[in-house]
Protein backbone atom coordinates (compact mmCIF):
# COMPACT_ATOMS: atom_id res chain seq x y z
CA UNK A 1 0.00 0.00 0.00
CA UNK A 2 3.16 2.29 0.59
CA UNK A 3 4.01 2.08 -2.96
CA UNK A 4 1.01 2.91 -4.71
CA UNK A 5 0.82 5.85 -2.54
CA UNK A 6 4.64 7.03 -3.05
CA UNK A 7 3.36 6.63 -6.68
CA UNK A 8 0.69 8.71 -6.42
CA UNK A 9 2.59 11.10 -4.72
CA UNK A 10 5.53 10.86 -7.59
CA UNK A 11 2.83 11.27 -10.55
CA UNK A 12 1.32 14.46 -8.26
CA UNK A 13 4.62 15.89 -7.63
CA UNK A 14 5.51 15.54 -11.61
CA UNK A 15 2.53 17.06 -12.53
CA UNK A 16 2.91 19.88 -10.43
CA UNK A 17 6.59 21.00 -11.42
CA UNK A 18 5.76 19.99 -14.93
CA UNK A 19 3.24 23.23 -14.48
CA UNK A 20 5.62 24.92 -12.59
CA UNK A 21 7.83 24.36 -15.35
CA UNK A 22 6.06 25.76 -18.37
CA UNK A 23 4.69 28.58 -16.39
CA UNK A 24 8.08 29.95 -15.81
CA UNK A 25 9.98 29.46 -18.80
CA UNK A 26 9.99 30.63 -22.09
CA UNK A 27 10.98 28.25 -24.11
CA UNK A 28 9.70 24.74 -22.35
CA UNK A 29 12.12 21.58 -22.69
CA UNK A 30 9.34 19.06 -22.31
CA UNK A 31 7.24 20.26 -25.15
CA UNK A 32 9.09 19.16 -28.11
CA UNK A 33 9.01 16.35 -30.52
CA UNK A 34 10.05 13.89 -27.76
CA UNK A 35 7.54 14.99 -25.30
CA UNK A 36 5.44 11.60 -24.92
CA UNK A 37 8.44 9.62 -24.90
CA UNK A 38 10.53 11.63 -22.02
CA UNK A 39 6.51 11.39 -19.92
CA UNK A 40 6.80 7.95 -20.84
CA UNK A 41 10.03 7.30 -19.33
CA UNK A 42 9.34 9.55 -16.59
CA UNK A 43 6.62 7.05 -15.77
CA UNK A 44 9.00 4.10 -15.50
CA UNK A 45 11.63 5.49 -13.62
CA UNK A 46 8.38 6.83 -10.97
CA UNK A 47 7.25 2.77 -11.09
CA UNK A 48 10.96 1.39 -10.75
CA UNK A 49 11.60 3.67 -7.74
CA UNK A 50 7.72 2.62 -6.23
CA UNK A 51 8.50 -1.01 -7.15
CA UNK A 52 11.67 -0.65 -4.79
CA UNK A 53 10.08 0.61 -1.93
CA UNK A 54 6.95 -2.03 -2.28
CA UNK A 55 9.89 -4.75 -2.16
CA UNK A 56 11.53 -2.92 1.10
CA UNK A 57 8.52 -3.54 2.68
CA UNK A 58 7.21 -7.12 1.65
CA UNK A 59 8.70 -9.43 0.13
CA UNK A 60 9.02 -10.29 -3.56
CA UNK A 61 7.32 -6.82 -3.77
CA UNK A 62 3.87 -6.60 -5.29
CA UNK A 63 3.25 -8.00 -8.47
CA UNK A 64 0.78 -5.48 -9.88
CA UNK A 65 3.53 -3.01 -9.68
CA UNK A 66 5.56 -5.81 -11.61
CA UNK A 67 3.49 -5.98 -14.31
CA UNK A 68 2.59 -2.21 -13.99
CA UNK A 69 6.44 -2.24 -14.76
CA UNK A 70 6.25 -4.53 -18.03
CA UNK A 71 3.85 -2.61 -19.54
CA UNK A 72 4.77 0.61 -18.88
CA UNK A 73 8.07 -0.43 -20.68
CA UNK A 74 6.45 -1.42 -23.67
CA UNK A 75 4.72 1.55 -23.60
CA UNK A 76 7.64 3.12 -23.72
CA UNK A 77 9.22 1.74 -26.41
CA UNK A 78 6.16 2.03 -28.50
CA UNK A 79 5.94 5.81 -28.02
CA UNK A 80 9.64 5.51 -28.91
CA UNK A 81 9.06 3.79 -32.27
CA UNK A 82 5.95 5.99 -33.05
CA UNK A 83 8.08 8.99 -32.61
CA UNK A 84 10.99 7.96 -34.33
CA UNK A 85 8.69 6.71 -37.19
CA UNK A 86 6.76 10.20 -37.51
CA UNK A 87 9.86 11.99 -37.39
CA UNK A 88 10.82 9.76 -40.54
CA UNK A 89 7.83 10.87 -42.21
CA UNK A 90 7.46 14.30 -41.46
CA UNK A 91 11.49 14.66 -42.86
CA UNK A 92 10.26 12.91 -46.08
CA UNK A 93 6.86 14.17 -46.52
CA UNK A 94 6.76 17.79 -45.95
CA UNK A 95 8.16 19.83 -48.47
CA UNK A 96 9.50 23.72 -48.09
CA UNK A 97 7.67 26.48 -49.09
CA UNK A 98 9.63 28.28 -51.79
CA UNK A 99 10.34 32.05 -51.39
CA UNK A 100 7.60 32.77 -54.05
CA UNK A 101 4.83 31.83 -52.05
CA UNK A 102 5.97 33.63 -49.40
CA UNK A 103 5.89 36.82 -51.04
CA UNK A 104 2.29 38.34 -50.20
Amino acid sequence: MLAWIALLFLVVAEAIGLKWWTSTQFRPLFFNDWAAFLYSALLIIDIIISSFISTMYAPGGTPGLDLMLVLSIGLCIIVGLATLFFRWVIRFDMTDISKKDNRR
